[in-house]
């Protein structure tokens, strides 16, 4: 028998921008496979794929910083 399993619909919903480090992994990437302008894109390897994927889960992991009204907060004090 096969279970059906309900997926809460903001499970698929993506947003990298809580997480400034996936932001710019993001924007870094997408230059990076598209090339330079006016260049055609550049479909990285299967490695490079990997690496990415990696640097993008690490970014997922680590908490996103604590902001206070969009400043970035450390030991209760904006930086």
């Amino acid at each position: 028998m096969v279970e059906t399993i309900t997926i809460p619909r903001d499970a698929y919903e993506f947003d990298c921008t809580r997480y400034p480090e996936m932001e710019r992994l993001a924007i870094e990437f997408s230059r990076e496979i598209a090339g330079p302008k006016g260049g055609r894109p550049s479909l990285p390897d299967p490695i490079r794929i990997l690496e990415m994927a990696h640097a993008m889960l690490k970014a997922a992991v680590e908490p996103p910083p604590a902001t206070i009204d969009g400043e970035v907060v450390e030991d209760g004090n904006a930086v």
